[in-house]
């Protein structure tokens, strides 16, 4: 466009040399600068012509490039709606993984505490059948006095105290009251889960039949129902060892599972 408006400028200059030229006309070259100032109105005409077609084509792309911004704009518009969309399902894995771990900690916290507010209530009502099972009469050891104690060998005792043993004993006392009021609680006030881990308790009784023992526990009720002796190994199996010695105490392995029985 801009060398056809050049083109245009150096036709119409031309025409001002000719126009110059007029006074010239009544010589005999006179016919001749007619002649060309004709060939140079044509040109012009050609010149217009080609800027009108170019006018056209300009705004046609300018039209066309309008259209094609407008249908940029809305496609934009169409992924930004997408992503807001999709920003949920865009978080990074570990923290997704964090909000489910985090999740099920107030998941499991909040079991917990209605357990223990649903045990509380069932301690508190006097009508309770599970508590009144502690009326029944529950095996236990007996402390240790200190003078049997001093009389043990050293390789028994080791480094244990009279201390220490009586503690543990008092442990284990805990244990069998706990695990027989438990086993002696009617089925009917027991969840289903519960009903199934007495359901082992008794199976674990019937291994020991045709035995002299009816009480005992195992390593998962220590792990279960005690603090110190599920937590120092060592100084439980010294402890299982003085009332083996002592004959308070009896282990007996069944299949995969140990037994400490009650004498």
């Amino acid at each position: 466009m801009t060398s056809l408006i050049s083109k245009f400028h150096a036709r119409l200059n031309c025409l001002d040399e000719t126009a110059k030229l007029l006074r010239l006309l009544r010589n005999d070259d006179g016919k001749q600068e007619l002649n060309s100032i004709k060939w140079t109105i044509i040109d012009l005409k050609v010149l217009i012509r080609d800027m009108k077609e170019n006018l056209v084509l300009w705004r046609e792309n300018i039209q066309k490039t309008q259209d094609d911004n407008c249908s940029f704009e809305a496609i934009n518009k169409e992924l930004s709606l997408m992503m807001e969309k999709m920003k949920p399902f865009n978080q990074p894995e570990a923290e997704q993984q964090l909000l489910s771990n985090r999740q099920c900690q107030e998941e499991q916290q909040q079991r917990q505490e209605e357990l223990v507010l649903k045990e509380d209530k069932e301690n508190k009502n006097p009508n309770n059948k599970c508590a009144a099972a502690a009326v029944v009469k529950i095996r236990s050891l007996e402390n240790l006095e200190e003078d049997m104690f001093n009389k043990l060998p050293r390789h028994v005792k080791k480094r244990l105290t009279v201390e220490q043993m009586n503690s543990a004993i008092a442990e284990l006392n805990n244990v069998l009251k706990k695990k027989y009021e438990f086993i002696d609680c009617p089925k009917k006030d027991l969840s289903f889960k519960d009903q199934k881990i007495r359901a082992e308790y008794r199976k674990e009784a019937i291994e020991l039949k045709g035995t002299p023992y009816t009480t005992f526990f195992n390593d998962n009720d220590l792990n279960k129902y005690t603090t110190t002796l599920k937590m120092k190994k060592r100084t439980k199996e010294d402890i299982i060892l003085v009332l083996r010695h002592i004959g308070r105490m009896k282990e007996i392995r069944k299949k995969s599972s140990i037994k400490y029985c009650l004498k």
